[in-house]
């Protein structure tokens, strides 16, 4: 180091490891100009080993004096003994058992020393600084037992008078304060002189603690249990503040400004005739709040000497005339809080009306009938809460939407098709949510409600057919069939492009084949079929003709060359007259046309119907609903063009007119 001195003279420590020094080599022999030296040799009783270990450092001498300089005063609060805290650790001490500390630290004949006076310490500090006690007559409870173990009770000081924090905050804590004072019923306990020290413990609480301070209605608000008394006596105040409230209700009905004048001259009087004192003005004041007794003097802590006896006592009256004005103004306080509750709860009627109209919930619906109508298709409320009753057990369960909802926004999606965004955002859930739950309840309507569409018995037809097909062709009209198309988006497969393109259209579609009753129910539907496909193809795929009786007739436009494969189920097939070579009909094939056409024009109107109702046939569907389902042999498309024929059926016949005389039960 001594070669290296330039470099080294700027370094504050050094430290060295491995020093392999022992007791036998002094400090004076190590000992470096400018350093200070700090040595830890290896301990041969501690680990075994004599050779080899040992740490040194050295500290520049500089940075020792720099530290030295940098060390300014610092100020110390100092704690110092309460008032009233020398007696309690004098009781502590004078009760507490000292031998069973010296037995606890005592092992045989040894005492460890160390530990008992550990022990004292610690319960002296607990003593002197954690002890708090109960100051409820014949309550001896401590916060800590005599063995310094903590009771896990709790304690309460007296409520303080807020004067500053508004008439009426002041009026409640005031009344507070004096009834916790009538309940404790201890002398030395005065409005003014209440010490910190006098504390109440959680034992004389229902919960445990007292209640808010503007909740006077809690049986806690005042302590109750366990006083020493059966009751908690009151004070005169309270019995004159009670007989004045009662004389002036009786006021209120007959005239409150009489009334009132009545009572405050009343109370002038009796108030000369009680000479109670409220407040004590010799005592010391809780935690040092001023109390006002006179214009101009304040009492605060200690009262003032000057202050006599006659002062205080004018205090007293002027307080107590105040009190008897109060009753009035609380009167008057009361009406006017009446009032204002009263229209709160009619604003809030309104609200909650308002808001029930604009929420998607059974009251949006409920008693509305033309906007069940708008928004579902269906004729009235009863028809759809009976859906509702059918499939609500195999609807999934949702977080954010009720089966109502459920159900609602799926009629409303294909009544009006809306978008899904504009769903989501009226039924306040996510894109994902909605489409979700729009397909999983197409898929519970078309599993519930799909047997709605079926094919009569004969016997049925029969005995409900129509007068004018009864003119025409007796009761043998069986079936009315007609196909719609519905567009669908380009495929871009080339071959599902071919067999989708309708000529007749001009676009890319499915078409369905439909069946009615003479009666105008939809008794057949078919499965979507590509655009290109022919009237004839689909109706002998479909598996219709299967349903034919002997002798039933079938009415079908002119695309329908269907007589052969009809007359193989000895059913016969009914459709307008061909012109073919002649430039007109005769007037036997004129009479069968027009009676054909005006009988077939039925199936047209239901086709219209159902389209118009449900919205959603019109727009162009989504490639993805034209593939077949998961485990199933029909598309999302036919799913949903099924449900909308049930939904028709549901809805009065464009065929046979109502009577006029009925009317909806909702």
């Amino acid at each position: 180091m001594d070669g290296n001195r330039g470099e080294t003279a700027s370094a504050s420590v050094f430290v060295f490891t491995e020093t392999w020094l022992s007791d036998r080599v002094p400090d004076t022999a190590i000992q470096l100009n400018g350093l200070a030296s700090f040595r830890a040799d290896r301990n041969a009783a501690l680990c075994g080993k004599t050779r080899g270990g040992g740490l040194c450092i050295y500290i520049n001498a500089k940075c020792i004096q720099t530290t030295r300089q940098a060390i300014k005063t610092v100020l110390k609060q100092v704690k110092t003994w309460p008032a009233g805290a020398t007696s309690a650790l004098q009781d502590c001490f004078e009760s507490t058992d000292w031998n069973m500390f010296r037995e606890a630290a005592t092992y045989g004949d040894f005492t460890d020393l160390e530990e008992y006076t550990s022990s004292v310490s610690k319960s002296k500090s607990k003593s002197t600084t954690m002890v708090r006690t109960c100051c409820v007559i014949g309550c001896n409870v401590r916060s800590y037992d005599r063995q310094g173990n903590k009771l896990g009770l709790s304690f309460y000081a007296f409520p303080t008078w807020k004067q500053f924090q508004g008439a009426h905050v002041s009026d409640v804590t005031k009344r507070r304060r004096r009834a916790w004072i009538a309940a404790v019923r201890r002398a030395d306990i005065k409005f003014c002189s209440i010490s910190r020290y006098h504390l109440v413990c959680s034992r004389h609480f229902h919960s445990g603690k007292p209640a808010y301070e503007m909740d006077q209605t809690n049986p806690d608000w005042v302590p109750t249990l366990h006083m020493g008394h059966s009751e908690i006596r009151t004070s005169h105040a309270d019995h004159h503040r009670r007989r004045t409230q009662r004389e002036q209700k009786k006021a209120l009905v007959g005239g409150f400004h009489n009334g009132a004048a009545k009572c405050e001259g009343e109370a002038s009087a009796e108030v000369t005739t009680e000479e109670q004192p409220d407040m004590d003005t010799t005592e010391e004041q809780h935690h040092n709040n001023p109390v006002i007794l006179s214009e101009g003097q304040i009492c605060d802590g200690h009262v003032e000497a000057e202050v006599t006896g006659a002062d205080a006592e004018n205090a007293d009256l002027r307080e107590r005339q105040t009190e008897d004005q109060r009753p009035t103004i609380d009167c008057v306080r009361c009406v006017q809080s009446r009032a204002e509750i009263n229209r709160l709860l009619e604003e809030n009627r309104k609200l909650k009306s308002l808001l029930d109209k604009t929420e998607m919930n059974e009251n949006f619906l409920q008693g509305d009938t033309e906007k069940v109508k708008y928004y579902t298709g269906l004729t009235c409320f009863a028809i759809f809460m009976s859906v509702l009753d059918n499939v609500k057990a195999f609807l999934p369960a949702s977080k954010k939407l009720s089966h109502f909802q459920m159900l609602l926004l799926t009629l409303m999606r294909l009544r009006l098709d809306l978008p899904v965004q504009h769903l989501s955002y009226l039924f306040n859930v996510s894109h994902k949510t909605l489409s979700s739950v729009f397909a999983d309840t197409i898929d519970v309507l078309y599993a519930r409600l799909g047997i709605l569409v079926h094919w009569p018995e004969r016997h049925c037809l029969q005995a409900t057919m129509p007068p004018q097909f009864m003119e025409t062709f007796g009761n043998r009209v069986a079936i009315i069939v007609d196909c719609f198309e519905i567009r669908t988006e380009r495929p871009s497969n080339l071959k599902a492009r071919a067999q989708t393109y309708s000529h007749y259209k001009g676009t890319h579609t499915m078409k369905y084949l439909i069946g009615i009753t003479p009666q105008g129910a939809i008794s057949f539907i078919s499965k979507g079929w590509g655009g290109r496909a022919s009237d004839k193809h689909i109706t002998e795929q479909c598996g219709i003709l299967n349903k034919l009786l002997p002798g039933d007739v079938v009415l079908a436009d002119r695309g329908f060359d269907i007589r052969d494969a009809v007359g193989m189920m000895s059913a016969e097939v009914k459709i307008p007259a061909f012109t073919r070579s002649f430039c007109q009909l005769d007037a036997k094939d004129i009479e069968n046309t027009r009676a054909i056409a005006h009988l077939r024009i039925h199936v047209e109107r239901v086709i219209g119907s159902l389209r118009n109702k449900f919205k959603m046939l019109h727009t162009t569907m989504p490639i993805r609903s034209l593939l077949p389902c998961e485990g199933e042999d029909v598309t999302f498309l036919d799913k949903i063009v099924r449900v909308c024929c049930v939904l028709v059926n549901m809805c009065p016949s464009v065929v046979v007119k109502p009577d006029t005389h009925e009317t909806c039960s909702c």
